[in-house]
């Protein structure tokens, strides 16, 4: 591999972080790592304990102690970030008959709560500096 000049390394993250060098008809796995709480899945739940603790505190209800309650939640949770995805105003979350025949409302916006955005690139950092150990080379982040 030390024969080639026109190597070009980069990050593939999807959950995993590998780290490949591609050369022409040459593919070589340098390192892998992964964290299997990084996912859409575990942002869903950072965004339902969030809306928990609002409606504890705004409607005196615990979603947690209600298993179907904390399934809804999360469930509109989840339609709810997706929206976010293509919208940068304040979305509304509205939940009918949501735990003892109480309606709940909640409202988020995509740029608002970034320690959601931080938790995500906090272990991903984690996953690069992995990497880095496995392989010795220095990746960075944005072009920097």
């Amino acid at each position: 591999m030390d024969d080639y000049t026109d190597e070009i390394k980069f990050v593939v993250v999807v959950w995993q972080l590998c780290l490949k060098c591609y050369i022409v008809f040459y593919i070589q796995m340098l390192a892998s790592a992964s964290d299997p709480h990084l996912g859409g899945r575990d942002i869903d739940l950072m965004l339902a304990e969030h809306f928990s603790i609002n409606f504890h505190s705004r409607y005196r209800i615990d979603p947690r102690s209600n298993p179907r309650a904390f399934l809804r939640l999360t469930a509109e949770v989840e339609k709810l970030k997706k929206q976010m995805s293509a919208n940068s105003t304040t979305l509304p979350m509205n939940i009918e008959c949501f735990m003892d025949d109480k309606d709940v409302h909640g409202d988020m916006r995509r740029y608002g709560n970034v320690q959601f955005v931080n938790y995500v690139f906090h272990l991903t950092g984690q996953l690069i500096g992995k990497v880095q150990l496995h392989t010795h080379i220095h990746v960075s982040l944005y072009g920097k």
